[in-house]
């Protein structure tokens, strides 16, 4: 786990566990991992408008159902896409599967719209990759808000989804 993620949950005095485990690289692989606690799965998806000028991270529980099109309605946006692997790379620093909401960390200009359905943000256990798909930490999803503003992420949105 890199360093910036131990200081901020140790100087904010927020527990947390890191798990260490195989690279894993989709959800269904993810859900056959084992915790200590009951955690919310959480699909994470980097995606972009069509010009290639914004950029955006959804985070949204498992049985989410929002669609591409539904997402572009919440940003606004006339039409959303998945980011390439290149897009991913330059942006967040990050392979696929190592996609995720601590990805705030390599997000340096703050260019990202960060996108977190509240589901996540209530739950007491939610489990993300530190910027890498063999290790998974786990918090209560109501810290979201403090971790965003102490990596000074200023484009951060909530939402309601009824499934």
């Amino acid at each position: 786990m890199k360093k910036p993620y131990a200081d901020f949950f140790e100087t904010e005095g927020i527990s947390y566990k890191c798990y260490e485990h195989i690279p894993v690289y989709t959800i269904e692989q993810a859900k056959l991992l084992v915790f200590e606690e009951e955690i919310l799965e959480i699909k994470n998806l980097f995606l972009r408008n069509k010009k290639k000028s914004a950029y955006y991270l959804f985070s949204v529980t498992e049985e989410c159902s929002l669609t591409l099109k539904q997402m572009s309605a919440l940003t606004g946006e006339n039409k959303l896409s998945f980011s390439s692997k290149e897009e991913l790379f330059t942006k967040l620093k990050v392979e696929p599967g190592a996609v995720s909401l601590l990805n705030v960390l390599n997000d340096e200009r703050k260019t990202i719209h960060y996108f977190i359905e509240k589901k996540i943000v209530n739950h007491p256990a939610v489990a993300f990759h530190p910027n890498r798909n063999d290790q998974t930490l786990v918090f209560h999803g109501e810290i979201i808000p403090k971790l965003m503003n102490y990596f000074q992420v200023t484009h951060y949105h909530m939402f309601e989804w009824n499934h």
